[in-house]
């Protein structure tokens, strides 16, 4: 069904609606003869979140928190937490200072990124961040499978790439005061093109050609963490190798600030706990825990 933000009755012809729809920031996309708002800023509602949360079935009753404007959504999701004792999904618009792994930031366009935080009290056992960064991985990178038929691959330990190009963050952290908390935080470049300035990103929308609702995403997000979480088996860590394979296993890398000197080798293979098993260049097989990663060109070239 077409959707029209209120300028349906004006006087504007076609071509001059589209152009006010586009100079809002609204994402559009054509679909038997009509034009379609899939997202925009503003556009993201929690009647929205609920409708595709029910076309999307979880094993874990996530309650939903849908802002506007937030600092960060791992802020909120935390705060969340303290107040319900179920797990919470935390979705925004726009964050103002969102973070990514050694503190960077993780900047987006208003109304075109993903801003989603997980959190949830774990089990008895707590699992380790860098294990629980892999699962969300695939979780997410599912997620996306399904809703757009793009497939990501998973750079160790916390990104998703498509033919090289960066399009989701992972962030994962947790503790124990007062209670055993978990919070997985999903940054992921959706519609438009990333801002400016970054090298390196994509977007879903310029990889297939049209946006998509970050509504769907999110919800998607959610039921397959969820799933992972819940699965007894082990298939999530033979898809995570599977995924990162020629994006990180199997490549040369340079590993940076995990508590010694940078060195160069192969990266060959990554266990359940999260860490990455490097051959280093005088032979030796060691476990990166750590610090930065750079995937090597046979070049030499980062």
């Amino acid at each position: 069904m077409a959707v029209d933000p209120g300028l349906s009755h004006s006087d504007l012809g076609r071509d001059e609606r589209l152009a006010a729809w586009q100079a809002a920031g609204l994402f559009i996309r054509e679909e038997h003869g009509h034009w379609v708002v899939v997202d925009g800023p503003g556009w993201q509602s929690r009647a929205r979140v609920l409708a595709a949360v029910a076309e999307a079935p979880s094993p874990w009753p996530w309650a939903w928190r849908v802002r506007q404007v937030v600092s960060t959504t791992m802020t909120v999701a935390r705060r969340e937490l303290d107040r319900r004792p179920g797990p919470v999904a935390v979705l925004a618009d726009r964050q103002t200072k969102g973070r990514g792994r050694r503190g960077r930031r993780w900047e987006s366009s208003a109304g075109a990124g993903l801003h989603l935080s997980l959190a949830w009290p774990p089990g008895p056992e707590l699992v380790a961040a860098g294990a629980l960064t892999l699962r969300v991985g695939v979780a997410a990178a599912r997620a996306v499978e399904r809703v757009t038929e793009v497939r990501l691959g998973l750079k160790w330990p916390n990104d998703g790439l498509h033919q090289g190009q960066k399009v989701m963050g992972i962030l994962c952290e947790g503790g124990t005061y007062p209670t055993p908390w978990v919070v997985a935080g999903i940054g992921m470049n959706i519609n438009g093109l990333p801002p400016a300035g970054i090298e390196g990103a994509t977007s879903l929308a310029a990889i297939t050609g049209r946006p998509w609702s970050r509504a769907r995403l999110a919800a998607a997000i959610a039921a397959e963490t969820a799933a992972v979480l819940e699965s007894r088996d082990d298939s999530w860590f033979g898809e995570y190798q599977d995924r990162s394979r020629g994006v990180t296993l199997g490549r040369r890398v340079r590993v940076m600030g995990a508590g010694t000197r940078e060195y160069q080798g192969q990266a060959e293979s990554v266990d359940a706990t999260g860490a990455l098993w490097v051959r280093r260049d005088d032979g030796t097989l060691v476990p990166v825990t750590a610090g930065e990663v750079s995937i090597r060109t046979p070049g030499g070239g980062p």
